[in-house]
């Protein structure tokens, strides 16, 4: 039996490929084995997953979640997003005029809900990646020098 506690799972290649300008939470449309997946601690795997509008519609694309029941499912498949018309339009507007990707951020699971924290984000170059890294190991050492002392 799985429990019911909350909990969110950060995507963290998307973290550090992509600088979030606007953060927004979104249902998604899940299956059975997906939830019962889900909620056992399965593996899943949003890297390189990133939002399309079809048809005025939010699908996640490139989201695999692996079923542990030994069924032919496809763990690719397109999965909806559930959000209201405006934000869907104004995401949509924004993304396409101002050239930016709808990525996740991460994946909440509320005890009763599974949503996805999508973000409006701009790509980092590679000097952006090399600052993130160098935040990061400064950072570390920091936290390791607290510890010693």
């Amino acid at each position: 039996m799985a429990t019911n506690k909350a909990w969110e799972k950060p995507i963290k290649k998307n973290a550090f490929d992509y600088t979030f300008l606007e953060v927004i939470e979104a249902g998604v449309v899940l299956e059975g084995w997906e939830v019962k997946s889900l909620t056992n601690n399965s593996n899943f795997i949003f890297d390189g997953a990133y939002v399309k509008n079809i048809n005025g519609e939010l699908f996640l694309v490139g989201a695999s979640i692996h079923g542990n029941d030994g069924n032919n499912h496809d763990p690719n498949r397109f999965r909806k997003l559930l959000m209201k018309r405006r934000d869907i339009d104004r995401l949509s507007s924004k993304a396409q005029i101002e050239r930016l990707t709808i990525v996740p951020v991460s994946l909440v699971y509320t005890g009763r809900y599974f949503k996805v924290k999508i973000a409006l984000a701009r790509g980092k170059n590679h000097a952006d990646k090399r600052e993130t890294i160098k935040k990061r190991d400064l950072n570390r050492e920091n936290s390791r020098n607290q510890r010693t002392n």
